[in-house]
């Protein structure tokens, strides 16, 4: 046993210290060939911001108005089927029972 880890010492001192290896001098990488920056474009910055507080008062604007309108249509309909069919209903059990 200690035999075998004299020759590993061994082994170890007789091979030369060499310096890691380095890679090879390269260029210095350079960045991809980006198109040059061109400044904020404003008007369409303000156009966009425009169209969404636009967009933002005119669709509640809408939607209440759509609302009402359709859930009173609504209910006038749903209300007239009810009450046609709360008076064939009553109709029938009168007719049943007479």
């Amino acid at each position: 046993m200690r035999m075998q880890s004299r020759i590993k010492n061994l082994g170890a001192s007789l091979t030369p210290n060499l310096p890691p290896k380095l890679p090879p001098n390269l260029p210095p990488k350079l960045p991809p060939n980006l198109p040059p920056k061109l400044p904020p474009n404003l008007p369409q910055i303000f156009l966009q911001s425009f169209l969404r507080i636009f967009l933002r008062i005119f669709l509640r604007i809408f939607l209440r108005i759509f609302l009402r309108i359709f859930l009173r249509i609504f209910l006038r309909i749903f209300l007239r089927i009810f009450l046609l069919l709360r008076v064939i209903f009553l109709r029938t059990i009168l007719s049943l029972l007479a």
